[in-house]
């Protein structure tokens, strides 16, 4: 698995595997915006084909994962923590200290995802997320060099 920078070329790509894998995805114009974005980290795991992406913000020493998604028959392989540790190293080495996250209530699974990755719960935004309806777990997580090393990055 390579993780390399998204390309303006992946686009119809990353909006399929969106499509596939995320409860409200993103539009084609949001994606084409995106790439578009100065302060915008675009990460994707390749084997071949798009295994997953992953898509950060950057404004001073704050970082924030907007969107991981991570196609369904490549998911418990590493790969949405590859894009994760490869996107904190990138933030990190720009100067972020932190890096935030939102994530809906009810997906339990991507919240221990996240706490496994070393986030931890600030609080919650009520009824953030629409069809259906959910509030955000949001997640902060420090991005010291000993937490990366500690974790094996």
């Amino acid at each position: 698995m390579e993780i390399r920078a998204l390309v303006p070329a992946d686009l119809e790509e990353i909006c399929g595997l969106a499509r596939e894998t995320l409860v409200q995805p993103w539009s084609r114009r949001q994606f084409k915006e995106e790439l578009g974005v100065h302060s915008g980290i675009r990460l994707a795991a390749r084997g071949g084909e798009l295994l997953g992406f992953a898509l950060f913000r950057q404004a001073l020493d704050e970082a924030e994962l907007l969107l991981l998604a991570v196609a369904e028959g490549h998911r418990r392989q590493g790969v949405g923590s590859s894009l994760l540790y490869r996107g904190h190293e990138i933030v990190r080495n720009r100067g972020a200290v932190c890096c935030y996250l939102e994530v809906r209530r009810r997906n339990r699974g991507a919240r221990l995802f996240y706490e496994a990755m070393g986030y931890r719960s600030l609080g919650l935004r009520h009824r953030y997320y629409h069809r259906p309806d959910d509030d955000a777990v949001v997640m902060k997580r420090r991005l010291r060099r000993e937490d990366e090393n500690s974790q094996g990055a």
